[in-house]
């Protein structure tokens, strides 16, 4: 009913993140703000560029210049044809002596896709998660997942357990 009411302690079971003055849990949310912010902002920008699977690999260099209607044409065909998810890998068939020129990766592409895959770790760095158990596993070996999830355990786990029972034990 929009009423104040308080609390005694004993009335509170009130489990702390991390603190700057002993008292008052900080959200992990509020700190991780930029790079939550950042990764949403990846993620939607992924969505628009992959959104018809028909990510330019290539250009379709014509003989002769193209009038803006015959342009037009030919772009609508291929996207029609060989654009969307449903129609990737098919073999382009071109007319009137065009060719087709293979592009490569852009920079700019390949540092998107590393950026992607920081912006995980980072994410799960903040709630101490090795990436191992988000699916990352680039540089994973059986030894080295042991030992991360021996440190797990130890110090993601183990420092939260101890919180519950000194919330409980408060």
């Amino acid at each position: 009913d929009g009423r104040l009411q308080e609390f005694v302690q004993e009335e509170v079971f009130h489990l702390r993140w991390w603190t700057q003055d002993g008292l008052t849990g900080m959200s992990p949310l509020a700190l991780a703000a930029d790079a939550i912010g950042v990764s949403l902002a990846t993620q939607r920008f992924a969505g628009a560029f992959f959104k018809n699977g028909m990510r330019p690999s290539g250009v379709v260099e014509h003989p002769q210049t193209l009038t803006p209607e015959a342009r037009a044409n030919i772009e609508r065909s291929l996207a029609e044809i060989y654009g969307g998810y449903s129609n990737a890998m098919k073999v382009a068939v071109l007319e009137e002596g065009m060719k087709w020129n293979t592009t490569t990766v852009s920079p700019e592409e390949a540092q998107f896709l590393e950026t992607r895959n920081f912006q995980a770790v980072d994410i799960a760095r903040i709630f101490r998660v090795p990436p191992h158990m988000i699916g990352v596993l680039d540089r994973a070996t059986n030894n080295n997942i042991e030992h991360q999830g021996l440190e797990f355990v130890t110090y993601t786990l183990m420092p939260w357990l101890i919180r519950w029972e000194k919330a409980i034990s408060r």
